[in-house]
Formats: C-alpha cells, structure tokens, sequence
C-alpha cells in the first residue's frame, strides 16, 4: 500500500491542522516517548476545514500513545471537497508528543473504483459503469480518474482536452448519477 506523508506534528492542548487533503485513509505513527508507560496520554484526531479564519471540526476520534501505527477513516460528507486532520491534546501530562501523519493513496484508482463497484453494486453497475464513464470520459479526459470520487461542488465543467479531477473516493457511497448536456463538437 502507498502511503504519503502529510508531516510530523506537535499534540498540543490547542488544535493543530494539516494541509487539506482529499484522502480517507490515513495512518498515525507516534515518535518514541521515553517511559511514556508512566504518563497516560490522550488525544483526539478529527477532520476538520476552515473558512476563513473558523476551524470546524467533527467526526472526533480518540486515541492514546502507543508503539505501533494506527489507521483511521474519514469519509467526506456531501458537499465537502477536500478536509484536513486536526489534532488536539486532552492530557496535562509535561511530555512532548508527536506524531507522523500518512495518507493513503491508490496506484490504480480506476480499478480500485471498478472493484468497489462491482463489490457495492454487483456486475451489472460495473458494466454500466464501464460503458458510460469508462468507454466515453476517459477518451475525452485521459486524466479523468486521477484517484478521487467525491465531487468538489454539485455540478463541474468539463471542456474538450482539459482534464479535470471529478470524483475524489468515498467508499461510503451509495449512489453515483452522471449527467451530460450533450457531446463536445
């Protein structure tokens, strides 16, 4: 599995926030804490995004010290283009800690997506799916299918050799709709 680093960071009692990020994988390695066995420490990870300058976090997930990695999914809900992690420290202990964040991604995002679909909607999907976007989009936009499934907005523009990124992953959903006003002339 490929993993991409997003950075080390600090777990402190205020937030901190990644870089935005249009994963839902993501693996959190802690750096070495010498006898951390004699502190209890706790903290939470949540997506998060920011307009303006309000941070808004939700989908918190708690998660303590511990030696070995950890994996945590975040969907992306409707609507939202892309998310960051933050963090936040729930302890007082006078440790500092820190940890490396990794996000997941595939080499093969267009058959990993024909995989979920087959699994998620059975044989007959994947092949509506195959004639329709496959067949038809990706000779237009050979970069069509750069890893993601989530839309950025409710309604994108594609122009005639211009690739643009459509559908971020969500393996969480349940309904795909594609509509077209038309072929390019």
């Amino acid at each position: 599995m490929p993993w991409e680093k997003l950075g080390i960071f600090f777990i402190k009692q205020n937030w901190t926030i990644t870089k935005p990020v249009e994963a839902e994988l993501f693996r959190i390695k802690h750096l070495k804490i010498y006898q951390s066995d004699k502190y209890y420490l706790k903290a939470v990870i949540a997506q998060a995004f920011k307009v303006n300058f309000d941070l808004t976090t939700f989908n918190d997930k708690r998660f303590g010290y511990r030696t070995e990695p950890e994996t945590f999914e975040f969907y992306f809900p409707p609507g939202l283009g892309e998310h960051s992690l933050a963090f936040k420290r729930l302890d007082d202990s006078p440790v500092s800690w820190r940890i490396e964040a990794e996000y997941f991604y595939s080499e093969n995002p267009l058959e990993d997506y024909q995989n979920y679909i087959n699994n998620r909607f059975g044989q007959s999907a994947l092949n509506v799916f195959n004639q329709e976007i496959v067949n038809n989009m990706s000779a237009l936009y050979p970069r069509l299918f750069s890893g993601s499934t989530t839309p950025n907005s409710g309604s994108i523009t594609l122009k005639a050799g211009e690739p643009k990124k459509v559908l971020p992953e969500n393996l969480g959903r349940t309904e795909f709709n594609n509509r077209s006003k038309g072929h390019p002339k």
